[in-house]
């Protein structure tokens, strides 16, 4: 039950949250204008899908 659930979540975000968290990995070692890049990003990202 659980792995079904799961499987249904993660099929929805897997994409995403690869991404988003490569990108935040990515981002983290950047400078202060880290956040409103990812912001920009996020949104931006969110209006492609």
């Amino acid at each position: 039950m659980f792995f079904i659930n799961y499987k249904y979540f993660y099929d929805i975000t897997d994409v995403v949250s690869i991404i988003l968290l490569a990108n935040l990995r990515l981002l983290y070692q950047a400078n202060i204008c880290t956040k409103f890049y990812f912001y920009f990003y996020s949104i931006s990202f969110i209006i492609i899908f």
